[in-house]
């Protein structure tokens, strides 16, 4: 087994760059779940697949982003579980959340479930370590029935090996004030056609699987210079290695993560979480790594 640390599950869904696992709305909901996060840290759950309350709840919801991500964290997470496997989560915040439609609805009926969760779960939340050669797909075919699900934040990308494309541009300040801006937009654009041309040169190899928004780590303005940093980090098939890309392009950086050993997903379980479990889980998925009720993380240097 290998060693567990406090990390909070917070870390791993990086809710303030990107509040939602999946923006699918197009097919049907089958099933929500409801479970706390990051200010409310606790394994207890709530699934609902309740017909009716299923599509009360996605009416009013999915499709009614709310104004603002929130510094201060959010309570609970809402997921929405689609018939195509696809999963739409919602972060809320109980004090300062608002809808644009049906904001006072959408908090009244969520705090009756927020209590029913706290104080009469249905279901509970286990971390599993799962080595990186086991498919997404393979570990909901295990573990997930109508009563049991599977979630994984980053999906099938968390498992896959990675490279970071990266460009800086560096322009000279304006004397006129009045250029900044146009001045800030042009070099930022500069560093984002850069990045393009390397994501291009990755992309023509056919290993990539997937892409993350683009990122601005670090831009400056001063010292009569302007400078900008844009990166895009791109999946690649798993079997992939750094000798299968070509160099990049002069002006641009390559950078290789070290691929995951393993990834996290949260089982949401009917029973709570005990020894009679796990030699259940274990003998469902006998890859598993190890196993740990929801807040408990693993670290990256895992060790078997």
């Amino acid at each position: 087994m290998i060693r567990l640390c406090g990390f909070w599950l917070a870390l791993a869904f990086s809710l303030f760059a990107a509040p939602a696992i999946s923006a699918a709305t197009d097919s049907s909901v089958e099933a929500v779940v409801i479970h706390q996060t990051m200010n409310r840290q606790g394994p207890e759950a709530l699934l609902i697949n309740d017909t009716v309350e299923v599509r009360r709840l996605s009416d009013l919801m999915l499709d009614n982003k709310q104004g603002a991500i929130h510094a201060c964290g959010y309570h609970w997470l809402i997921l929405f579980f689609h018939q195509d496997g696809s999963i739409t989560t919602v972060a809320h915040n109980e004090e300062c959340e608002e809808y644009p439609r049906a904001n006072w609805r959408i908090h009244r009926i969520l705090n009756e479930h927020f209590e029913v969760a706290l104080n009469s779960p249905t279901h509970y939340l286990i971390n599993i370590a799962v080595p990186s050669h086991i498919g997404l797909t393979d570990v909901q075919r295990a573990l997930e029935d109508a009563n049991n699900k599977v979630i994984c934040s980053k999906g099938e990308s968390a498992r896959l090996p990675s490279i970071v494309v990266r460009s800086t541009a560096v322009s000279e300040i304006p004397s006129n004030r009045d250029q900044w801006e146009d001045a800030k937009n042009a070099n930022r654009a500069v560093a984002k056609r850069e990045v393009q041309k390397g994501v291009d040169v990755v992309q023509d190899t056919g290993l990539v699987e997937s892409l993350d928004p683009l990122r601005i780590p670090t831009s400056s303005f001063g010292g009569m210079k302007i400078s900008d940093t844009v990166e895009r980090k791109l999946f690649l098939k798993y079997s992939a290695s750094p000798r299968d890309v070509p160099k990049p392009p002069n002006g641009i950086e390559f950078e290789f993560p070290d691929p995951p050993e393993f990834y996290t997903i949260q089982f949401v379980s009917e029973s709570p979480y005990s020894e009679e479990l796990c030699k259940l889980l274990l003998a469902k998925l006998p890859p598993i790594l190890d196993i740990a009720l929801f807040p408990k993380y693993f670290q990256d240097d895992v060790r078997k």
